[in-house]
């Protein structure tokens, strides 16, 4: 509209230049009212031009303020609140539902060491890195953690951000979301707490399938024990009294004794219910104390055991009992998978070594047994609770073990042997340099 007032005008004067026979004050007489109909036309049109740009820009600005408003509920709704943080300004801003799900008042400045100090202490460690990480890899980030809402409360937030980084490879700002996951976390610990208890059970179970090989296994050493007690009394008895005798003597006693506490520790670590403990395991040494837990059921049932574990193998990160669960539980069903294959001299190999690329490597644990091997149907829920192919069964033994394995972040299957039996390949991650 100004353009189309600047032409006429234009227009105008040029009318004038183009009519030089004529005087400028016979001209300007004679269509002065024409222009000034057109000139205040032209203000006119600039004007309604100007009131309809604002009005646009007004109802683009209310839509999307409506917009953000409906996506803010939206979003509160879903329980998720929306942040950011301005590096350069250190300004923090949150949406209501954020404010509210971090007790945050709504008129409270916010800075970055502000939610810093909301942060559990012991996770603000973890949630620096991880912003870290993203802002060095460009990529966006997800993190669990805990802030502290007072009176010694806690509440779980998951959180996933993005990074927006300056020509200088600065934070110019970073913009995510939070969301309130404490039910979600409360739940996931009463299901570990139940795991836990059902992996005890099992643990439990087992030991007492084993009772009899067990009382076995402590009897031997007792009666030893008593014997060597005995030797001596009656070298006591004798003159001259045999020095290397009584030593020879003192000596049995004292390893019996180890092997009898020795077996009576790794009971008692069995039997008790307590919560994960990480730490460094030497695979061998377990194989080791599992083979001695089971060693009788074995001659029992007639079954001989070949193992193959090698003793320089880096050490596993994990908890010592489960996997030490985990393993006699597959000796376990390998040797009632002989049983029932009605042969008289079965073999149970096991086997340990670490494979894999060096970024990779992990630490495979295979059990094979000679039984009749698992049918293609089996197989397909063999790792599934209260699936058992035994009449007796409870269809626990197998579930817990893919659990526990899945908890140590490695994987099981199980798969059929080209000349008979089964085999149950288990992988699971090294302990990290810094336990090596």
């Amino acid at each position: 509209m100004f353009c189309f007032s600047l032409t006429i005008c234009i227009f105008g004067l040029s009318y004038l230049d183009l009519h030089p026979g004529h005087s400028a004050t016979w001209h300007f007489q004679r269509y002065r009212l024409p222009v000034i109909i057109i000139l205040t036309l032209g203000e006119l049109a600039l004007v309604a031009a100007i009131i309809i740009r604002d009005y646009r820009r007004l109802k683009v600005e209310k839509l999307l303020h409506d917009s953000e408003e409906r996506s803010i509920l939206a979003l509160g709704a879903a329980d998720v609140g929306l942040w950011q943080w301005d590096a350069k300004a250190d300004y923090f801003w949150m949406s209501e539902h954020c404010r509210t799900m971090f007790a945050i008042p709504s008129d409270a400045e916010l800075g970055l060491a502000a939610i810093a100090a909301a942060i559990h202490p012991d996770d603000q460690q973890i949630v620096a890195k991880t912003v870290s990480v993203a802002h060095e890899t460009g990529t966006t980030f997800e993190i669990r953690f805990r802030i502290t809402i007072g009176d010694g409360k806690m509440r779980w937030v998951r959180s996933r951000g993005r990074v927006e980084v300056g020509s200088l490879g600065r934070i110019l700002r970073i913009t995510g979301t939070a969301v309130n996951i404490s039910e979600h976390m409360t739940m996931q610990a009463e299901i570990d707490r139940q795991r836990q208890s059902l992996v005890h059970l099992a643990r439990v179970g087992a030991i007492g399938e084993l009772s009899g090989a067990l009382a076995h296994e402590l009897n031997q050493p007792l009666t030893a024990i008593l014997s060597n007690a005995q030797a001596i009394q009656r070298m006591l008895r004798c003159d001259p009294i045999s020095i290397e005798d009584l030593r020879e003597a003192v000596a049995d006693i004292i390893e019996d004794d180890s092997r009898a506490g020795d077996l009576i520790r790794h009971l008692r670590a069995l039997l008790k219910n307590e919560e994960m403990r990480i730490e460094p395991i030497n695979m061998c040494k377990l194989v080791d104390r599992v083979m001695n837990l089971a060693r009788n059921e074995l001659i029992i049932r007639h079954v001989e055991p070949v193992i193959q574990v090698a003793d320089d193998a880096p050490p596993v990160l994990g908890d010592a009992v489960q996997l030490q669960q985990l393993l006699l539980n597959l000796i376990l069903n390998a040797v009632e998978a002989i049983g029932t294959a009605g042969q008289k001299n079965g073999v149970v190999m096991i086997s340990g070594y670490v494979e894999g690329p060096a970024t990779e490597r992990q630490f495979h644990l295979s059990v094979s047994d000679t039984g009749p091997g698992i049918s293609s149907e089996v197989m397909e829920k063999l790792f599934e609770p209260f699936f058992s192919t035994k009449k007796q069964g409870l269809g626990i033994g197998l579930s817990i073990c893919h659990a526990i394995v899945t908890r140590h972040g490695g994987t099981i299957r199980a798969e059929g042997n080209s000349w008979s039996g089964a085999t149950f390949q288990v992988y699971l991650p090294l302990a990290p340099g810094d336990f090596a």
